[in-house]
């Protein structure tokens, strides 16, 4: 399960197929990896980004692949 305390990168290392997820919730800069090392909900609130709504976004694409 994700939480919104957990590092983005270690999300991603661990579920890619969330990667899409984070492109439909615009957020930015992950490709030049600078805020792959930040949680979740720091990145999300840095870009007004509801946590809760990416959070269960996140966790259903995990769901959709077990």
């Amino acid at each position: 399960m994700i939480t919104k305390n957990m590092r983005i990168i270690d999300i991603i290392e661990k579920h890619p197929q969330t990667l899409p997820i984070f492109g439909q919730f615009r957020m930015a800069c992950l490709g030049c990896g600078r805020d792959l090392f930040d949680t979740v909900e720091k990145k999300a609130a840095a870009q007004g980004i509801d946590v809760d709504e990416l959070i269960r976004a996140l966790n259903e694409a995990v769901k959709k692949r077990s």
